[in-house]
């Protein structure tokens, strides 16, 4: 009898140990979200100020890679084409990249660089 005693409420234990951890994971992922977004709140204004007071010659640019370079060479904010994506592709430009592919592309560009990015998408998506 003991033993079940013991058994059960070890499971009880581990099934309250797995919640807080869930618990803990969704209160992390939660404030990381909440600080992305003032982090991307901050930067569109600056963007916006930058704009305001300045005309910028703003570089296209279709990978992380190329987005750093351009953030090491001074530019100030990053142009992301879906023309220029999808010849970078080796496909025509008809619809034949996806949504998500571009938007993986707009998330490189933007974290490789740590600048603003405008972003043309264009091409419809739904």
């Amino acid at each position: 009898m003991l033993k079940n005693s013991c058994s059960i409420f070890m499971k009880i234990i581990s099934i309250r140990l797995a919640y807080f951890f869930v618990e803990d994971l969704l209160y992390s992922k939660i404030i990381l979200i909440l600080v992305i977004g003032m982090h991307l709140i901050t930067r569109c204004k600056e963007f916006r100020q930058i704009l305001a007071n300045d005309c910028i010659m703003v570089p296209g640019c279709f990978n992380g890679l190329i987005a750093r370079l351009a953030a090491q060479h001074g530019f100030r904010a990053l142009y992301v084409s879906g023309g220029a994506l999808t010849a970078s592709s080796g496909v025509p430009d008809i619809g034949l990249r996806t949504l998500s592919e571009f938007c993986s592309v707009i998330k490189d560009v933007s974290t490789f660089s740590n600048l603003p990015v405008i972003a043309d998408a264009d091409t419809g998506f739904g």
